[in-house]
């Protein structure tokens, strides 16, 4: 099987590094996956699930004794179209010998899982009725209702995780609903475009804050996806830098919000001026992606209680990154 998963790969990249977003409401959209598998691909997949079908069948029907032997298929890819290659041992008052007969398959979207493809025929009884050797209907029938259970896988193997569970903590998208799927035939080899939708939100950001000492600063930072607290910078007006340090403090996810969450206290020296104006910026990572955040604030005087629970497309002083 040959892949493609650029467009996946290119909005995921897309996404992470998208951080200047506010909080809003998760968008859906549409990503098309292509890919293909060889007629010799298939035939494989087919050999491959033999061994744990059912192929033989007896007994009656209506009056009719019949026993059925059904060899291994094969798959042809031709004419922009899938024929699955059957051949049917038959012993039968009505009939006794060898046939072979070739129905087309499709692949609806509704069989695409995130396992495997399975593909479904779509004249299994015209091509068994256009058999001339047999002229009984109710071997026919019999025919018929032993060969429409069998699922010809395809494909097997993971395509895309079709649950809602998020694919990764840094970034908040996820597989939404069951894909659309088309297919055509070349040169011996499908070619299948799915079409799943996920669901992305932006990166979120809650900040808030605290000064538990008068020269002591708790900040945290409640986001939807996993980030880390790189870099603390402290300003006083007018602009009277009293904090400048690098820092590693990676977020932990709170189970009970679904929410991560970073969180830091530092030490300002012998600052304990309770005056001033703050102005908080804050570097965080997320990812492979940075991003330079200020956050303004007013009079902080010395308390334990967190404050500044505001989402930052809310505040009249917005916060931004640069």
């Amino acid at each position: 099987m040959k892949s493609v998963f650029g467009s996946v790969i290119v909005i995921g990249f897309l996404l992470l590094a998208y951080s200047r977003s506010y909080a809003q409401t998760p968008q859906e959209y549409e990503v098309p996956i292509q890919f293909s598998i060889t007629q010799t691909g298939i035939n494989r997949f087919i050999a491959s699930q033999w061994a744990g079908i059912q192929t033989s069948w007896s007994g009656s029907y209506q009056g009719l004794s019949y026993s059925l032997q059904l060899k291994r298929p094969t798959v042809s890819l031709a004419d922009n179209t899938i024929k699955l290659l059957l051949e049917l041992e038959i012993s039968s008052p009505a009939y006794s010998g060898t046939v072979g007969f070739s129905p087309t398959l499709t692949i609806p979207s509704s069989t695409v899982s995130a396992g495997n493809i399975i593909a479904q025929y779509t004249n299994l009884r015209q091509q068994i009725d256009a058999i001339a050797a047999i002229t009984d209907p109710r071997l026919r029938d019999v025919i018929e209702q032993k060969l429409v259970p069998i699922d010809w896988i395809a494909y097997q193997g993971m395509i895309f995780d079709q649950g809602g569970q998020r694919w990764i903590d840094s970034a908040d998208i996820r597989w939404t609903g069951l894909p659309t799927l088309t297919f055509s035939v070349a040169n011996g080899e499908l070619f299948l475009t799915l079409t799943p939708k996920i669901q992305a939100a932006a990166p979120d950001y809650l900040f808030v804050f605290r000064r538990p000492a008068s020269n002591t600063f708790g900040f945290r930072i409640v986001s939807n996806n996993a980030i880390e607290i790189a870099g603390l910078y402290i300003y006083v007006a007018p602009g009277i830098n009293i904090l400048s340090s690098p820092v590693s403090a990676p977020s932990r996810l709170d189970v009970a919000t679904g929410k991560h969450i970073a969180e830091i206290d530092v030490q300002t020296g012998g600052y304990s001026d309770p005056l001033n104006n703050f102005e908080y910026r804050v570097l965080i990572k997320r990812r492979d992606s940075e991003t330079l955040w200020r956050i303004y604030l007013g009079v902080v005087g010395v308390s334990s209680t967190w404050i500044g629970r505001h989402q930052s497309h809310s505040s009249v002083t917005v916060l931004h990154g640069e």
